[in-house]
């Protein structure tokens, strides 16, 4: 059996009769599936978080300027 996605494997072996267990996934998809959730977390960590910082002290400041010329 190739390297298969874990809900096609639940039904395959399921279809099949056998336990589901995740000792029975492939390394190759435990693998790949890290390396892409690692992947993902970098490119929020390096580009949504700054520009989500950025975004609220723009906000921030929006507000405070707002506030000082309310008084």
């Amino acid at each position: 059996m190739g390297a298969m996605s874990l809900p096609v494997l639940a039904i395959l072996r399921a279809a099949e009769g056998g336990p589901v267990s995740p000792f029975e996934v492939e390394f190759g998809l435990f693998f790949w599936t890290w390396l892409v959730f690692g992947v993902l977390l970098y490119a929020l960590y390096k580009y949504a978080y700054p520009a989500i910082l950025g975004a609220t002290e723009e906000r921030e400041k929006r507000i405070a300027g707002q506030l000082a010329d309310a008084e």
